[in-house]
């Protein structure tokens, strides 16, 4: 049986933290979280949005958000 790759893109994260899906977004981040380092822009973009957009899941926001923190600060201080 042929192995298949998917090759990541930030849209997989960011359509998952816009759409409050955080099961989804968690597991994106442990995987791939160097491809997300490396977009991090459109992470915070991401994440920040979904916060404006709806008040449910405060609670994986808030844990997404501090996993996140060393890659935000690391990079605003770049």
């Amino acid at each position: 049986m042929a192995e298949y790759k998917v090759v990541f893109q930030i849209e997989y994260f960011t359509n998952a933290l816009e759409s409050n899906s955080y099961d989804v977004a968690f597991y994106l981040l442990v995987k791939y979280e160097d491809q997300i380092n490396l977009h991090y822009q459109q992470a915070l973009d991401a994440h920040v949005k979904s916060y404006k957009v709806d008040k449910k899941f405060l609670k994986s926001k808030l844990h997404m958000s501090k996993m996140l923190l060393g890659i935000f600060s690391f990079n605003s201080a770049k």
